[in-house]
């Protein structure tokens, strides 16, 4: 019976973190006419956003599943995760738009 819940919830876990990566890629593609109409450039200019977004995301996936090899899945899954939704959450939460930009790196 344990066995089973513990699958349930590593299933539960997974099925989050690529739900949740899943709409950080919808809100890119939604957000391209806003970074268009900011960087004043072409849409053929800004699709290399998406692009960008999409090979970093790439080699990072190959390069740390060579770091799950070393350190463990669980654990690289757990950092990244945080990592992730440290990433996601100071910008939402920024009252700024200057305070927006400086969580991005901008």
């Amino acid at each position: 019976m344990a066995g089973n819940r513990t699958r349930a919830l590593g299933m539960l876990v997974v099925l989050t973190g690529v739900l949740v990566a899943a709409v950080d890629g919808t809100i890119v593609v939604l957000a391209l006419p806003a970074i268009q109409q900011d960087l004043g450039g072409s849409l053929a200019s800004v699709t290399w956003v998406v692009i960008g977004y999409l090979l970093v995301v790439t080699v990072l996936a190959t390069q740390l599943g060579r770091l799950g090899d070393l350190f463990g899945r669980v654990r690289m899954y757990r950092a990244g995760f945080a990592v992730f939704v440290a990433g996601w959450t100071r910008p939402a939460c920024s009252r700024w738009a200057w305070a927006c930009s400086a969580c991005r790196g901008r």
